[in-house]
């Protein structure tokens, strides 16, 4: 039992209800829409025949094995298809060493060949290919070729790249890709200036709704709204402009919201209760938990737990979750949670909110009516209870430990981390809770796993051995299948600032995961002793220095090229499942490893009833965890990422993973344009049908059956 006095912690902002993996967890851009299914298929690259052409297969198989140096060779090959296929390896390969060979390929007389090497050289990062792109741009006829260029360069973190972008001479039909490459400069890679930031503000009133639309993304995306506060006046008054299907109005109260003005509460709600699309009513009433509270806007936040889509509904009940406890208002919450059962996605942060408030009788009297198997929402009572002042919650905690279900324990790890931040400050919580964390390190659960390596960084354990515990722990654990676990046991290594850890992170360096090596190099950092992180030997499997033999990597299964013929150029991936059918358009010849890898775990049935683990409004549905169906779980192997020139918009299916070439069976679908991913996660297919479902679709609802059609 845990010794008293058992506080809460109390932040003011409650952490998810379960901890997420396999995606980038940028969050905080929940974006809107554009391009959508019914708009026709989105930029993609045509056919080059790869599929019956053995010579460009060949070209594949270098980019799968990262082989730079057989893929700047092929960039001086005879057919200019050939020429191609190596640069848009080189995008995926992100080989710096082939910038000059890129840059040679920007004058190459086939505009396919420039196409795909202006793809490769935005991928590159390199600076040095800015003044490059830039002349190449004012020479270029092909429409297609410049627009790659304009988008190359909006991925360059370079200050000589946005005033060359604003100098250019585009024509109408491209303004809209050049304002979206400086939005993106100055919102993803940090780099905006003031003649940029005036021309963004102009243009939220364009006449082209694309241009308006570009524009406002730089402007909701911006994690710091101090670097545009000066023109907030213009961004209220292109906002108060806009009609009710505005699409940048998404954007324009995503961004005042992170102004946190309380003059803007009373157009949010407006936003928040009229906007058209539900996408603008997310980010409306997100925007509104972000200002100061007062009642008209826990009224409206309130209200909008009743919006007909539930994606808003959620978002309310995350922004109500956001603010401290208010009493007079649980009678009015409880009985919401009562009357709509089947959202208990948008229950889940009141009844945090409630359990910080201390409503004991409520929260438990909810979790004692749950059935057994009901994982999702016991989940969810599970993070309540980490809010709850009393030792009562914690011996429930406790109990949950024991559980049957893998899933019902992670959920209570992670409840008892949200306690620690409380309880750590009592000394004699500190031996219960280094027993209950370390329990769990070793399990089967690897979302609990991953949760207790977090915990177990805290100094506050040094006296009792965390960081023995953490390494012992490290060295039974092996590579894919414990990716995630791994890194965080990595990173917290850093982080318990023993310098004992560095032989062992030294020894990760070695490794053939991207993923690890890099946390690593950042942990070793942390504890004084900054490193240059190397790729090994593609063959490698030595043993590390940390003394473990469990790293080698997984075998990725070969491109089997009579099977991708079998599919053809556009298959569809078929997916049923509880809210309908959704049917998804995929790229072969653009990502050929990644539709092999989910055309045969379809067919092997390996989908059929795994739940949807997460879904961000807004944001993405994703699924594609078999294993253990919490977002941590994978099918034993990894496969490399392939960039394509496919774009994140509104539909877009997209490969899940913990970092560079750490893809499994887990994927993704948009709500929203995500420019910011671009580039880098793999994008293979677009819904062609069934957008409304996928609108529809909530977590834990369930793929019936996914199966893949051949297409020409």
């Amino acid at each position: 039992m845990l010794p008293y006095p058992v506080f809460a912690m109390r932040p003011s902002v409650p952490p998810p209800f379960r901890r997420l993996s396999r995606l980038p967890l940028v969050l905080a851009a929940l974006l809107a829409g554009c391009g959508r299914p019914s708009d026709g298929p989105p930029p993609h690259r045509p056919s080059d025949g790869l599929l019956g052409d053995r010579e460009l297969q060949e070209v594949v198989e270098r980019q799968v094995a990262r082989d730079g140096t057989a893929l700047r060779a092929f960039l001086g090959a005879p057919r200019a298809a050939v020429r191609a296929r190596a640069a848009l390896a080189l995008a995926s390969v992100q080989d710096t060493a082939a910038v000059p060979e890129l840059v040679a390929a920007l004058s190459d007389t086939v505009p396919a060949v420039r196409r795909d090497a202006a793809f490769a050289l935005g991928q590159s990062g390199s600076t040095t290919a800015v003044a490059p792109l830039l002349r190449a741009f004012e020479g270029e006829g092909d429409p297609e070729v410049r627009r790659r260029i304009l988008e190359a360069l909006g991925k360059i973190r370079d200050l000589e790249g946005v005033s060359g972008l604003l100098a250019l001479s585009v024509t109408p039909g491209e303004e809209a890709t050049r304002t979206m490459a400086v939005a993106r400069l100055g919102a993803t890679r940090g780099v905006a200036t003031h003649e940029g930031q005036a021309q963004l503000i102009e243009k939220l009133t364009a006449g082209d709704a694309g241009v308006r639309l570009a524009a406002a993304y730089y402007f909701g995306r911006m994690t710091s709204p101090g670097a545009w506060a000066e023109g907030a006046g213009g961004v209220r008054a292109a906002l108060d402009g806009y009609g009710k299907g505005e699409a940048a109005a998404m954007f324009l109260t995503q961004a005042l919201g992170k102004q946190g003005k309380p003059e803007d509460g009373g157009r949010l709600r407006r936003w928040a209760s009229d906007a058209a699309d539900w996408r603008t009513r997310v980010n409306a009433v997100r925007a509104l938990g972000s200002l100061p509270p007062n009642p008209d806007n826990r009224d409206a936040l309130l209200d909008a737990l009743d919006d007909p889509s539930p994606h808003v509904a959620v978002a309310a009940g995350q922004a109500l979750g956001q603010g401290s406890p208010v009493p007079s208002e649980f009678q009015r919450m409880e009985r919401w949670i009562e009357a709509n059962p089947d959202r208990w996605q948008a229950a889940a942060p009141l009844l945090v909110l409630l359990a910080r408030g201390d409503e004991r009788e409520f929260v438990f009297g909810w979790m004692d009516g749950l059935a057994d198997g009901d994982v999702e929402r016991w989940n969810v009572g599970l993070l309540a209870l980490g809010f709850m002042p009393g030792a009562e919650a914690v011996e429930r905690l406790q109990r949950a430990l024991a559980s049957s279900s893998p899933r019902i324990r992670g959920g209570a790890v992670s409840a008892l981390v949200a306690r620690w931040q409380q309880d750590r400050l009592f000394t004699a919580n500190h031996e219960l809770y280094f027993a209950m964390f370390s329990q769990v390190l070793r399990g089967e659960s690897l979302q609990a796993a991953f949760a207790a390596a977090e915990a177990l960084s805290d100094p506050t354990f040094g006296g009792l051995g965390n960081v023995d515990t953490l390494m012992a722990a490290y060295r039974d654990m092996s590579a894919p299948d414990q990716l995630e676990p791994m890194m965080a046991v990595l990173a917290g290594l850093g982080r318990a600032g023993d310098p004992k850890a560095i032989p062992l992170l030294r020894g990760a360096l070695a490794l053939p995961y991207g993923a690890l090596r890099n946390t690593a190099a950042r942990s070793l950092e942390a504890l004084g002793e900054p490193v240059e992180v190397e790729a090994p030997e593609p063959a490698s499997s030595a043993p590390s220095e940390g003394g473990t033999t469990a790293f080698a990597p997984a075998a990725t299964p070969p491109l089997d090229w009579d099977f991708l013929a079998g599919l053809g150029t556009a298959p569809v991936l078929t997916l049923e499942t509880d809210k309908g059918t959704v049917r998804v358009r995929l790229v072969t010849e653009e990502a050929p490893l990644t539709v092999q890898t989910i055309a045969r775990l379809a067919a092997d049935g390996r989908y059929d009833g795994v739940p949807f683990h997460r879904v961000e409004p807004n944001f993405v549905v994703q699924g594609g965890d078999f294993t253990s169906g919490d977002g941590f779980g994978g099918p034993g192997f990894t496969i490399t990422s392939e960039f394509t020139l496919v774009p994140f918009v509104e539909g877009a299916l997209g490969m899940a993973s913990a970092g560079k070439d750490t893809e499994g069976s887990q994927f993704f679908l948009t709500h929203s344009m995500q420019p910011h991913l671009d580039g880098g996660y793999t994008a293979f297919g677009w819904v062609v049908e069934g957008m409304d479902v996928v609108n529809a679709l909530q977590m834990g609802d369930r793929i019936v059956r996914a199966t893949v059609e051949p297409g020409a």
